[in-house]
């Protein structure tokens, strides 16, 4: 038996196959970064269809696509595309950090005393579902065309097997009720929102449909091939590294910096800071995504035209603080704990000796990693939960500085893991939901494998907590 996971990033599409006993026979994956838009500056969009013609080429290069026994998908979460009742997309996909809905964040909690309570759960910011479908309803010259909103993984799972649905883990965003799994219908009623527009939810795990004869021949998959419903692209990623316990840890470090930790029950945070996701066996993921990450060292890397690994080793040899460099790495507003869309990226404290790129890339490094731990201290107040060690996947994870400099920043053990991609976790899940004898526990015990382990340094733990302060003062009195 063999089993398929696709992973739909932001930069890249990823696929892997696994077999029963959680070998890795085939990955492949496609560069799709260039897809994105930014026609002005809260807007981020890219075109569904663009997306899904490169989702077909890459698998039609997987040699032994003919053999899956079930696929599962995994897309970015709360990225949302308008479509018709022929299926055919209304508008681009507004993407997880689309912040143009703005004044529909105020409209909700104007209008909804259960979503301003909800907060506790879900904080609202416009990178949630309801206020981008509310801003399409209003500036989509096609509004009254619209038959559903859909997610990109329910737009892909579509796409195979022509029915549309949904996880309580991909609508997360689109206010599920924990007490029901099911969305929140209670404030959908007081906005005056039709739920006709929102897909069903069905479990994950669940056989939500057969692939069919035409996207069979667009992808390769055999036709009638079950398709299992998902998870979002970061929580495959938790599966994919074994983060499947109550009281584990995981952080993906992508385009964006993602927390995520288990637990069994919800304690609402009346900060608002954090949101809870459904996950498996009725557990649930506490924590949020930052807009940390990738971006801000991608972009030097663009701008002085060197390799990530050279500015890695110029990193290496700048002490720790930078010498006074501070860096702010979320260039696109903050989403959690904050809800700021106006931050932006600053440098404060630039001399000419730090005024170099291995002083900047470290900073922005350092930056992510105070980001981090402060998600982590939130968490641990919030829950009561003591981490100790937490997992590290995603690209950045790849960075034995990049660990480090987190590892000395949080305090905490760094765990890195052989294989951490979330499209093995959608295989995971493929596996499991074909076969319920496929324990998914089971499988991630057998894939999952330790790579390294990296310890914090105590005099570097201490500089990088009075970096933080000052950097979370700068961040307020700019912004």
């Amino acid at each position: 038996m063999r089993f398929l996971g696709i992973d739909i990033g932001s930069a890249r599409i990823k696929a892997v196959i696994i077999d029963e006993s959680g070998e890795i026979s085939d990955f492949v994956s496609q560069e799709i970064s260039g897809m994105i838009k930014q026609h002005q500056p809260l807007y981020c969009e890219r075109d569904v269809l663009d997306v899904w013609e490169s989702f077909c080429i890459l698998l039609k290069n997987i040699k032994s696509i003919e053999n899956v026994s079930a696929v599962c998908v995994d897309a970015t979460s709360s990225t949302i595309v308008p479509i018709d009742e022929n299926r055919e997309p209304l508008h681009p996909a507004l993407m997880y950090n689309d912040q143009r809905a703005q004044q529909e964040v105020n409209e909700i909690l104007s209008n909804s005393a259960t979503s301003r309570k909800f907060q506790e759960i879900l904080p609202v910011d416009a990178s949630l579902v309801l206020p981008k479908c509310l801003w399409l309803l209003k500036n989509l010259d096609t509004s009254e065309k619209i038959f559903k909103f859909l997610h990109e993984n329910d737009f892909f799972t579509m796409k195979l097997c022509d029915n549309i649905v949904t996880s309580p883990n991909i609508a997360s965003k689109s206010h599920i009720d924990p007490s029901t799994f099911n969305f929140h219908f209670k404030i959908l009623k007081e906005l005056g929102f039709n739920q006709d527009y929102l897909p069903v939810v069905a479990p994950i795990g669940d056989i939500v449909g057969y692939v069919t004869s035409e996207a069979s021949r667009a992808t390769g998959i055999p036709a009638d091939t079950p398709v299992i419903n998902g998870v979002t692209d970061a929580s495959a990623g938790d599966i994919a590294t074994g983060t499947i316990e109550v009281g584990d840890v995981n952080v993906n470090i992508g385009t964006t910096l993602v927390v995520h930790a288990v637990v069994n029950k919800i304690i609402p945070d009346r900060k608002n800071r954090v949101y809870y996701k459904p996950y498996l066996e009725e557990n649930f993921l506490v924590g949020g995504a930052t807009n940390a990450g990738s971006l801000s060292l991608d972009s030097l890397c663009s701008l002085v035209d060197k390799e990530f690994s050279v500015l890695e080793r110029e990193a290496e040899n700048i002490p720790t603080g930078c010498e006074g460099l501070i860096a702010q790495s979320e260039w696109l507003g903050t989403r959690i704990p904050d809800h700021n869309p106006r931050v932006r990226g600053f440098l404060v404290g630039i001399t000419k000796k730090n005024f170099t790129p291995g002083h900047l890339f470290r900073s922005f490094m350092e930056s992510n990693a105070i980001i981090l731990n402060r998600m982590l201290e939130i968490i641990s107040q919030i829950t009561k939960q003591e981490i100790s060690e937490i997992t590290l996947c995603g690209g950045g994870a790849k960075s034995k500085l990049q660990c480090q400099i987190i590892a000395d920043a949080t305090g905490k053990n760094v765990k890195t893991v052989e294989s951490d991609e979330p499209a093995i976790g959608s295989a995971i899940l493929a596996a499991a939901g074909f076969n319920k004898k496929y324990s998914i526990k089971k499988i991630a015990k057998k894939i999952v494998k330790k790579r390294e382990i990296y310890y914090p340094r105590e005099e570097n733990h201490s500089l990088l907590k009075s970096k933080a302060n000052q950097q979370y003062v700068l961040t307020d009195k700019i912004y």
